[in-house]
């Protein structure tokens, strides 16, 4: 309790320093694209910049020379809706897309305009995360497996060199300078040498109290996505002997990928996509955040732009200053349950101010009669937060969807919305479960009592 009183403490006084915005430019979604899963700077030019994004759909490229119309230079389709590159990787001529269960593949994108395949490759039924590549040597993440050293020399015929260990789960990697950082999961992070290419030695290991996801290093320090733990800052300016120095942790979200650009980190972290100024390490301080309709999973960033991939949409931002209020509400989706008809279950929600100036709201809506909230109006000066009780009042077994409306002065947010539902009795252990019917992706139906008895595995459309 006293780490989380602390940690909101350290929130509200970051924001309350708050000077900048994201001011988004454009939303753009695809028809092939069930989720975007990470967001990368192809080319950074001016006149030419060009983001390349990756996931459930392919590998394609954007031009983003215009921020508020990207323009859809080509796309790299596998073939199958079920292969996701969850990573990518492209240079030059060359693109690779890191599919997991599904190997590596190697993309021609000497033509942006009609990418084509050159090989995949996988070695002994390796789980490829990410991957990155120096000359002709790329060093890929394979969870438990460790870091894969392979020979792209002919990226037709890739050649196994070696299987780095010591390692517990890679996640990521990562080259700078000499060094490769290897993310690795509840291992921390581990640093290698790549003096030798093809036979990397590890220097440096740091333990880290999380689940390390992601790392990039700029400025002679690691950042390091850690998931609900936010992201750690690590002093590699001795790589042999790596320090921790910071960690930033807004509690909002879920961190799952980094950008940096002039001293902010820009983090995806499911619910929004924050603006951290690291200027100080040891005290990194929350600039602006940029609530994401659905889940933010990748972003890149240059110039001052900034871009998020929110699921199956793709969102272009300017970065600058900006002193207007900004809502946030927590949680954005509850479920309240059931405790019988016409008796009533309250719940708190959180409205916090991170702008620079006051925020007001002049009415709270709720689409359901079951459903009130309490006050209906108030005022929230910068940096402070003002907690409302919802009450919700079931009056059939039947569940109830909900709707909270909040009417702001946030330029960018006039109505913010907060998802609620209940009202049906929950199943318990022992009972016994409804008939029903339903149909899977190939429109083959199947019925509860068609497993009766039966191990079930389900496999569902999800990621991580």
């Amino acid at each position: 309790m006293i780490k989380k009183i602390f940690i909101l403490w350290l929130m509200l006084l970051v924001v309350a320093l708050a000077q900048d915005e994201f001011v988004e430019q454009a939303d753009i979604g695809f028809p092939f694209f069930a989720e975007i899963l990470d967001a990368e700077v192809y080319d950074n030019t001016p006149g030419s910049e060009v983001i390349f994004i990756v996931g459930v759909g392919g590998f394609l490229f954007m031009d983003v020379s215009d921020m508020s119309n990207p323009q859809l230079i080509g796309r790299y389709d596998p073939g199958d809706i079920f292969k996701r590159y969850y990573n990518g990787w492209a240079v030059g001529n060359l693109a690779i897309g890191a599919a997991r269960k599904d190997g590596l593949d190697f993309i021609d994108v000497s033509n942006l305009t009609s990418p084509t395949l050159l090989n995949n490759y996988q070695h002994e039924n390796y789980f490829y995360e990410a991957i990155t590549v120096r000359d002709t040597i790329a060093y890929a993440a394979a969870h438990g497996d460790g870091v894969e050293v392979i020979d792209i020399s002919n990226p037709q015929g890739p050649v196994h060199l070696q299987t780095l260990a010591g390692l517990e789960n890679a996640w990521d990697v990562y080259l700078d300078g000499n060094q490769l950082y290897v993310a690795d999961g509840l291992g921390g992070l581990k640093i290698f040498s790549v003096v030798n290419a093809v036979d990397p030695q590890l220097i440096g290991s740091l333990p880290i109290d999380a689940n390390v996801k992601e790392v990039i290093v700029a400025e002679g320090y690691a950042f390091i996505a850690a998931g609900a733990s936010g992201f750690f800052i690590v002093d590699v300016s001795s790589p042999d002997n790596p320090q921790l120095v910071g960690n930033f942790n807004s509690g909002f979200g879920i961190v799952q990928h980094l950008a940096y650009e002039n001293g902010v980190i820009f983090s995806a972290t499911w619910e929004m996509v924050e603006a951290v100024d690291v200027s100080n390490p040891q005290n990194p301080v929350l600039l602006a955040t940029e609530d994401t309709p659905i889940r933010a999973m990748g972003v890149a960033a240059f110039n001052n732009k900034v871009f998020v991939t929110d699921w199956a949409r793709f969102k272009t931002f300017t970065f600058s200053d900006y002193t207007e209020p900004d809502i946030h509400v927590k949680p954005t989706v509850y479920d309240f349950g059931y405790q019988g008809d016409q008796i009533p279950i309250e719940h708190e929600f959180t409205v916090y101010n991170l702008g620079e100036s006051d925020l007001v709201v002049s009415d709270i809506q709720s689409n359901r009669p079951e459903l009130t909230a309490t006050p209906t109006n108030f005022i929230v000066p910068p940096g402070a937060t003002q907690e409302i009780v919802a009450t919700f009042t079931p009056n059939s077994q039947s569940t109830v969807f909900g709707r909270l409306a909040f009417i702001t002065n946030d330029a960018d947010e006039a109505e913010k919305f907060v998802f609620v539902f209940g009202g049906s009795p929950r199943v318990s252990p022992g009972d016994t479960a409804p008939e029903f019917t339903l149909n899977d992706v190939n429109g083959t139906p199947h019925s509860l009592h068609d497993y009766s008895g039966k191990a079930v595995m389900l496999v569902f459309f999800a990621s991580w």
